[in-house]
């Protein structure tokens, strides 16, 4: 069981850092052609339309987490309350 939940997480580990390791690569190829085949107000607006759709995708995916995660948050708010109350 142990062993099963640690190659999860190798797992996972190894895919957020393919992940990011591609981003840092591609981001700047990706500005750098946006920016060479535009006018430099077409590419301000690409580039200022996704980092405001990209705000909407991370706030949407927090406050998912958030939601998943909130049982868990509740409880070490109960045991704080517990331990003050002592």
């Amino acid at each position: 069981m142990c062993f099963k939940l640690f190659s999860i997480r190798i797992d996972t580990n190894a895919t957020l850092r393919r992940i990011d390791l591609l981003s840092n690569v591609l981001a700047p190829v990706l500005t750098g052609a946006i920016m060479a085949f535009t006018a430099r107000w077409i590419s301000a607006v690409i580039i200022a339309g996704w980092n405001i759709v990209s705000l909407f995708v991370e706030l949407l995916l927090y406050t998912k987490v958030y939601r998943l995660a909130e049982n868990v948050l509740s409880n070490k708010v109960l045991d704080k309350n517990l331990n003050e109350g002592k």
